[in-house]
């Protein structure tokens, strides 16, 4: 019901845009963004949905290819046998594909990032003791897209989703956790 409301919330939002125009757009040179978002965290359970936000900055060598560098936290009560509360931070370095000639007022995206992930578990239920803290750091390949809805020639609102898939040591096991992450957001994106 809560993802329902938050599409809903995402949708009204790009709509809100449709019909300002381009005027001048552009997706080339500097871009900062921020971004609310929905996220969604697996380690061999049912997902758990948590409320999450970013920040990027990225470089727009034409209007088609931009670099970007991304950090992102969330923080879930996970439901599987894991316990505590986990607070996950992600850093991205990736490249984003334009597609610019596709529409005039409303830019969509692709992008793909490499993905260092760390995590924070408090506590750690142990066999014998329970761990005050735990530290949980590991690597992912993320792929994504969205749409740019222009407001003006420098400023958009961004909507969109990435979805990343990694290995992450657990401290109380021996194998790497297999982990996806989802997230889908509304921000804006300005190009000062």
């Amino acid at each position: 019901m809560a993802l329902g409301r938050t599409g809903l919330v995402l949708l009204l939002l790009a709509g809100a845009a449709e019909g300002v125009g381009a005027q001048g757009a552009r997706t080339d040179g500097l871009n900062l963004g921020i971004r609310i978002s929905w996220d969604a965290l697996t380690t061999g359970g049912p997902a758990d949905w948590r409320l999450g936000a970013g920040a990027r900055v990225g470089y727009g060598f034409n209007s088609t290819l931009q670099i970007f560098g991304r950090v992102h936290r969330s923080a879930w009560d996970p439901t599987d046998q894991s316990g505590g509360e986990w607070t996950m931070w992600s850093w991205d370095l990736g490249a984003r594909i334009h597609l610019t000639e596709l529409l005039d007022e409303w830019t969509p995206y692709l992008e793909l990032a490499g993905t260092r992930r760390s995590g924070h578990i408090e506590p750690i239920p142990g066999p014998v003791i329970t761990w005050p803290r735990g530290v949980i750091s590991g690597y992912a390949l993320t792929f994504g897209g969205g749409i740019l809805a222009h407001l003006n020639g420098a400023l958009a609102v961004d909507v969109g989703g990435r979805w990343g898939r990694g290995w992450v040591p657990i401290p109380t096991d021996d194998d790497p956790a297999d982990t996806g992450v989802a997230v889908l957001g509304v921000g804006l994106s300005w190009w000062p």
